[in-house]
């Protein structure tokens, strides 16, 4: 008996960021003592210094969400942070969080703020206490075979060139505002926040 052809996953059609702006706020009615709220935003796929912009700025945004929502206000228990490379063509950066209902306007207010952040709002310290983290994430991370096997191979699922790993740390230690610019302005055209909990609640606390 001969063994059937493994099933190939259809890759889905390419995202045109080019299009118009999707709803801002997305809401899915989940009676609920909390609300799970996420911000995500589209990007160019990017490579070489675009790249690490959009890395960087992904883990900026994190920082500056965790230090609102968790260390300052304290109305989070966490924000969760992820930069990730969809197959259909596009980078993506997600920020999660749930807080209790009566917080819900407070994080929307923000959510909404951080969706429009701009470059020259990026303190040169901030940027540089990320290119830190990011240089020492680098120095350390490939230090056996299996680790530098991983990283390898995780570049060859998102399509990107191997010397893109090679001169990640120059390109980091070089990295400006002006190069989050790019990266900034495609997140604020295409973000989006889902807000998953009481429908009215969250409606009523919404900002256009």
């Amino acid at each position: 008996m001969e063994e059937a052809d493994d099933p190939q996953l259809a890759t889905p059609p390419a995202i045109d960021l080019s299009r118009g702006h999707p709803p801002r706020l997305i809401v899915v009615d989940k009676p609920s003592s909390q609300v799970d709220l996420r911000l995500s935003c589209l990007l160019e796929r990017g490579s070489g210094k675009a790249r690490l912009a959009e890395e960087t700025l992904s883990a900026l945004l994190g920082v500056v969400a965790h230090s609102e929502l968790r260390d300052e206000t304290g109305i989070a228990y966490g924000v969760g942070s992820q930069f990730s490379a969809l197959a259909a063509g596009v980078d993506e950066i997600t920020l999660s969080t749930s807080v209790d209902i009566g917080h819900v306007g407070q994080a929307l207010s923000f959510l909404q703020r951080l969706s429009q952040l701009r470059a020259r709002e990026i303190s040169d310290q901030t940027l540089a206490w990320r290119r830190f983290w990011g240089l020492q994430a680098t120095a350390f991370e490939d230090e056996t075979t299996a680790a530098t096997a991983e990283s390898l191979y995780q570049a060859w699922l998102e399509s990107r060139p191997a010397t893109d790993l090679d001169s990640r740390q120059e390109l980091l230690a070089s990295l400006t505002r002006e190069d989050l610019a790019a990266a900034l302005t495609s997140c604020n055209d295409h973000a989006v926040i889902a807000a998953v909990g009481n429908r009215a609640a969250i409606l009523a606390v919404s900002h256009p």
